[in-house]
């Protein structure tokens, strides 16, 4: 089965770059492309470039959606996995939600994740249980983790993350979204196959606070959405903006 991945390629992660792409030689099924998408000029990792993997360098923007959508023109096969820099998959990431992406005839896979340094004790389950994910269970709480994304591009190939600034950290959130409102098949692969670094300092707290405004503002005028779910989605909606009011207030 061939398969593509989409790595973008930001904030001079080198030697992350490096874990990943070795976690991903290991695989049990070898990828047949390797997509790397930078954000800006990265001479530092031209020497991963060969005939599996390919780097483009992308011009400057500052978030992932241009990088990733860039990608996406770039690939050749039908399943196409996208994965940050810094993260570090399973031995058998690729086989197992390949095999179930099409034994279920599903658009999108995804599966659980844990952090970095859980990595030790993980037991790989050999028939790990899905999950169903509907737009109503997404719009309350995104589970759908961007890293463990894969894309049955056949027969999804209209794909996209928006890129408009106003989306800049839920870009992701709102394209599993609109997949899911379109009725696209996405499921849930109950094992922990990727694993992420959480970086101190990353996201600001004020940064957060306009992300949630725009998330209040954008996805109840892009759905129609029904009314018990929305007054959900606002109640908690509100719930979070409070929270990270009184944190800004206590940092500041």
């Amino acid at each position: 089965m061939n398969y593509s991945i989409i790595i973008t390629y930001c904030c001079k992660r080198v030697n992350e770059l490096s874990e990943l792409l070795s976690s991903i030689e290991s695989q049990t099924l070898p990828p047949a492309e390797i997509v790397i998408v930078t954000d800006g000029p990265a001479d530092e990792i031209k020497h991963h470039s060969n005939k599996l993997t390919k780097i483009y360098n992308h011009k400057r923007v500052k978030r992932p959606a241009p990088l990733r959508n860039f990608g996406l023109t770039k690939v050749k096969h039908d399943y196409v996995f996208i994965t940050d820099d810094d993260d570090v998959w399973s031995y058998r990431k690729a086989e197992l939600q390949l095999d179930y992406i099409i034994k279920n005839k599903a658009d999108l896979c995804f599966c659980k994740s844990s952090k970095f340094y859980e990595t030790e004790s993980l037991v790989i389950n050999n028939k790990p249980s899905i999950k169903n994910i509907d737009f109503n269970s997404l719009l309350l709480r995104n589970n759908l983790v961007m890293s463990s994304c894969l894309i049955n591009y056949k027969i999804n190939p209209d794909i996209k993350f928006p890129e408009p600034k106003d989306f800049r950290g839920w870009e992701d959130w709102f394209c599993w979204l609109n997949e899911s409102y379109d009725k696209k098949k996405i499921i849930l692969l109950c094992e922990k196959l990727v694993f992420y670094r959480k970086h101190i300092g990353s996201i600001k707290n004020n940064f957060i606070t306009t992300m949630l405004k725009n998330q209040f503002e954008i996805i109840p005028s892009s759905f129609s959405i029904s009314p018990l779910p929305l007054f959900l989605f606002y109640l908690l909606q509100v719930s979070r903006f409070v929270m990270m009011t009184i944190i800004n207030l206590r940092v500041n």
